[in-house]
């Protein structure tokens, strides 16, 4: 989460790059030993509290991560089949939320 304890909405205004609700993830890497598999949208929110009329901004990403691969021996042993990996990877070219 991110967001700031000091400054309102009027003084720090919060919105996604290119108004992405979703984390960017075209340029991950096969070669991460990680996989992004869901994530939620609506990552921007606002709110505001009783003693303020000012609007308090953050950004929570939500995202789930899973292992694709482990080295033992020096040679990757992988724990999702490479037709799974090419799947999620030719869905992280697009708005990717993937399967919960």
């Amino acid at each position: 989460k991110i967001g700031s304890w000091t400054y309102d909405g009027f003084h720090l205004n919060m919105t996604a790059f290119d108004d992405e609700e979703y984390l960017e993830l075209s340029d991950l890497t096969k070669n991460s030993p990680y996989v992004v598999t869901s994530q939620e949208g609506d990552a921007v929110t606002t709110k505001y509290y009783p003693c303020c009329k000012e609007p308090y901004m953050s950004m929570n990403y939500r995202f789930d991560v899973q292992r694709a691969f482990a080295i033992q021996d020096g040679e990757k042993v992988f724990n999702k089949s490479p037709e799974d990996l090419e799947k999620l990877f030719e869905q992280y070219q697009t708005t990717f939320t993937g399967n919960k």
